[in-house]
């Protein structure tokens, strides 16, 4: 029983970012920063590369092809860390992308409880 309730505590916490905009079958997931964790986002002067590493922890549908364009496999790649790393420390604009996402996630959760509290 602990254990379901673990993963569904983690699947509340889960959001997904389409590698394509509108294009749901490439997608990267990430768990929204507990809120025992926020406070080092913002000691460490908002989210950046390590802190979407640190979060972000699978992915759907992405192929050798979308990792290294031009590389002409196109099998689906099984989520690999390392792999994520090499990739986004040489693709600004995913970081961004994953970066603003994860910050929203934490406003909206912030948001929720803010408004949980005034009830």
């Amino acid at each position: 029983m602990s254990i379901e309730l673990v993963a569904r505590l983690r699947e509340q916490r889960r959001s997904w970012v389409y590698l394509k905009d509108d294009v749901p079958d490439k997608a990267i997931s990430f768990l929204r920063p507990p809120e025992t964790e926020m406070h080092m986002l913002a000691a460490a002067g908002g989210i950046g590369l390590e802190q979407v590493l640190q979060y972000v922890d699978g992915w759907r549908g992405i192929t050798p092809e979308d990792v290294l364009p031009g590389c002409g496999l196109t099998a689906e790649q099984p989520f690999d860390s390392k792999l994520l790393r090499e990739w986004l420390t040489d693709n600004a604009a995913l970081v961004s992308r994953l970066a603003v996402r994860i910050a929203q996630a934490v406003d909206d959760h912030l948001s929720k409880a803010a408004a949980a509290t005034k009830n």
